[in-house]
């Protein structure tokens, strides 16, 4: 060959490996990004209300998740402390049953005047099994919701110039597109976070709005990443690269 024709033919097997790398690596990235068929990247889902008949079953979620250490409180009185894959609890819940601790710690964080009647039934109905189930069955998703963590977050905002506190209820967990034996996490990850539990609402409503993210992971634990959502919710919300909760009124 002459050096022209070699020289051309050179640069077009470098332009078709360039083309094979770069469409490769696109693959590789969507690849990376799919999620299961009915999961979306994010999305809002309706909780609804626990009833009274309904609450004794709630009491038991949350006292069970409290005393497994799963449950990560934030708020202006305590930071949370955690043990590997543990969290430990504020004082008021040290040899106490969960629930009326649950009350106590609430009343030494919000005043009176500033706490909701229905905050503590609020919290309650979400600190259980039901949003990870109803998450579940709405997408689809086998029921193997690995390494589930809660949160409750409390911030104080004065940015109106009053205190208004914001009390947010926080749910994660690995999850999986088709049942897998014996995992102990998961390929993806779904992490969700209430509105305000602590204002009031219309009357007619009886049910919480929570936002959702779901994405790839490779990670094999939870604990971290829960915490650090769980400060990231007690500034207002559901916060990525890719997607921030934006504060709307909703009916």
């Amino acid at each position: 060959l002459k050096q022209p024709d070699f020289l051309q033919m050179t640069a077009g097997i470098v332009v078709l490996a360039v083309f094979a790398l770069v469409r490769w690596n696109l693959k590789r990235r969507a690849e990376a990004l799919e999620l299961p068929a009915k999961v979306t990247p994010n999305g809002e889902m309706r909780v609804d209300d626990a009833t009274e008949a309904d609450m004794a079953e709630r009491q038991r979620d949350f006292s069970r998740i409290a005393k497994s250490g799963s449950l990560v409180v934030v708020s202006p009185g305590y930071t949370p402390v955690r043990n590997n894959e543990t969290f430990v609890l504020p004082d008021q819940f040290k040899g106490k049953e969960p629930v009326d601790a649950l009350y106590e710690f609430l009343a030494a964080e919000i005043p009176l005047e500033a706490r909701h009647n229905d905050l503590g039934k609020r919290i309650l109905t979400l600190v259980s099994i039901t949003p990870g189930f109803k998450w579940a069955t709405t997408h689809g998703i086998p029921l193997m919701l690995n390494q589930p963590k809660y949160a409750i977050t409390i911030c104080k905002d004065t940015s109106s110039g009053v205190d208004n506190w914001e009390v947010r209820v926080g749910w994660c967990s690995f999850f999986v597109g088709d049942v897998k034996p014996n995992i102990q996490a998961g390929d993806f990850r779904v992490y969700m976070v209430s509105e305000n539990l602590n204002a009031n609402r219309p009357v007619h409503r009886e049910w919480t709005y929570m936002d959702f993210r779901a994405e790839r992971t490779k990670e094999t634990t939870m604990a971290a990443f829960a915490e650090e959502q769980a400060h990231i919710a007690a500034g207002g919300g559901v916060s990525t690269p890719r997607y921030e909760r934006k504060k709307v009124t909703r009916g």
